[in-house]
């Protein structure tokens, strides 16, 4: 058996794994056979503390690392010497840092390694902080492998570690910008509100559940044509905005629907699931008729008259056009909308119709 060390990733092979997805999965594994470790992760520390592996050499299963960063990432004691400021932006052989006793006694040895029936206790690491989180490198072997990193394969990873934290820094505010954005679309799904994030030319690249039944439906504002939104004038210009280089910025239209109800559509600058530019629109179509007007009853103590007259107020009637529609005077509808901006504590009908369409029904 060759006594060699194996060679130095070179710098291709790094950068390659930014943009590209199977070198970064090939990454761990190429770091590990440079140190001769037998377990490799890229993690990412995010600013609230919460800890994702973004890939790993699979020595240990995705559901090992779920349960590792969901229960112990806190009580991994090499990620707090990694985390010292004194040693951040250094390879650290944790043998001389941490013996072996003091990782034994802690829950993430007992209750996490040796559950498993593994006997990880050596490491090799470093860590890169920026204002967007913290970058992990891990590297281990356990007590019947070749025992502790040797400072020579402490030298290889200080060689090539400016290089991966670069790496890994885009890769971790990538990852920061998914977890933004899934946020929003689990706080959004919450309210019933459509998300569909465009990039500049107006193609769909990241939508929630009530914007991809909203694209089904094939409604403006978000009918599709060939992987785009087919927007009229005021939804173009809004989404050029957003997604303008140097001075994005939000926009509210309105837009109507074929049966000439009208849809409020809010388009705001974002980054999309890869970090580029892009603009967030987002609506609702509402519920029927009936659960909005309950829904207005029940917070505002309308009548079921003045729910009524308070959903075609949301829509642009003027009082003259609600008489005819409800089939009543001009002046009981007038004194209807009195009421109604009483209890809604509204001054100004473009304030109600804010109120109204920012309702989750």
């Amino acid at each position: 058996m060759s006594d060699r060390a194996p060679p130095l990733l070179s710098t291709e092979q790094i950068y390659d794994a930014l943009l590209d997805d199977e070198a970064f999965d090939r990454l761990p594994d190429l770091l590990a056979r440079m140190v001769g470790a037998r377990s490799a992760t890229l993690a990412w520390r995010y600013p609230d503390g919460d800890t994702d592996v973004l890939r790993h050499n699979h020595y240990f299963t995705d559901a090992h690392f779920a349960d590792y960063c969901a229960n112990y990432a806190a009580a991994d004691p090499w990620i707090a010497v990694a985390h010292r400021p004194q040693r951040m932006n250094r390879a650290i052989r944790m043998d001389e840092e941490i013996d072996a006793a003091a990782v034994r006694q802690t829950s993430f040895y007992n209750d996490w390694l040796r559950a498993m029936g593994d006997d990880t206790l050596h490491c090799l690491g470093a860590a890169t902080r920026t204002g967007n989180g913290e970058g992990i490198i891990g590297l281990h072997r356990g007590e019947s492998d070749r025992g502790a990193f040797t400072v020579e394969e402490s030298g290889r990873l200080a060689e090539v570690f400016p290089h991966v934290a670069r790496m890994l820094v885009l890769r971790g505010k990538l990852a920061e910008a998914a977890r933004q954005t899934q946020t929003a679309q689990s706080a959004l799904d919450a309210t019933g509100l459509a998300m569909i994030i465009v990039d500049p030319a107006g193609i769909v690249r990241s939508v929630n559940a009530a914007g991809q039944a909203a694209l089904f439906e094939g409604e403006p504002p978000a009918r599709l044509r060939g992987g785009a939104i087919s927007a009229g004038a005021d939804l173009t210009c809004a989404i050029a905005h957003a997604t303008h280089r140097a001075v994005p910025g939000a926009t509210a239209i309105m837009v109507r629907r074929s049966d000439d109800s009208p849809v409020y559509v809010n388009v705001t600058p974002c980054t999309d699931p890869s970090g580029r530019r892009a603009a967030m629109i987002l609506f609702r179509y509402g519920a029927d008729h009936a659960a909005r007007r309950d829904g207005l009853r029940q917070l505002f103590a309308l009548t079921e008259a003045e729910a009524d007259v308070a959903l075609l107020l949301s829509r642009g009637e003027p009082a003259s056009r609600i008489a005819i529609l409800r089939g009543t005077s001009l002046q009981t509808v007038r004194t209807q909308v009195r009421t109604v901006m009483g209890k809604m504590a509204c001054s100004r009908q473009a304030e109600l119709t804010a109120l109204i369409n920012a309702l989750p029904f």
